[in-house]
């Protein structure tokens, strides 16, 4: 007996569309003229078709997952097998973005946010343009 494929709900469609628009512009906004990126943590550097977008503070947390200050471009090994080279993101923050980042992140981060769907429509309108 054939399984029937069930489809998405609609707020997990757009939380997806979401996540892959906000990924490219984060990539192509840190790539040179030439689409290549270089890794925030460890320096290499591959087409932005190569990279993932890496959060400093985990996706799971809805207030810092579509946040600019909390994604940079990321090698897949640093992104997804070093675990996100935390320590090293946390110094590049700093770096780039000023002390207090971190805690003004983990605020963020902790804010109890409950998109709709309209709110995950503008995200997706907001970083499509760009």
């Amino acid at each position: 007996m054939e399984k029937k494929r069930t489809k998405k709900p609609l707020r997990k469609r757009l939380e997806d569309k979401a996540d892959r628009v906000f990924s490219r512009y984060i990539r192509k906004k840190y790539a040179d003229w030439r689409g290549y990126c270089e890794c925030y943590t460890c320096g290499i550097i591959k087409p932005l078709e190569e990279m993932d977008n890496g959060h400093y503070i985990k996706r799971s947390f809805r207030g810092t997952r579509w946040d600019e200050d909390n994604c940079r471009p990321q090698c897949t090994s640093c992104n997804q097998y070093r675990g996100g080279m935390q320590d090293q993101f946390a110094l590049h923050l700093e770096k780039d973005l000023g002390f207090g980042i971190l805690q003004e992140l983990d605020k963020r981060a902790l804010k109890i946010t409950k998109l709709t769907s309209d709110d995950l429509r503008a995200i997706i309108e907001k970083y499509d343009e760009r």
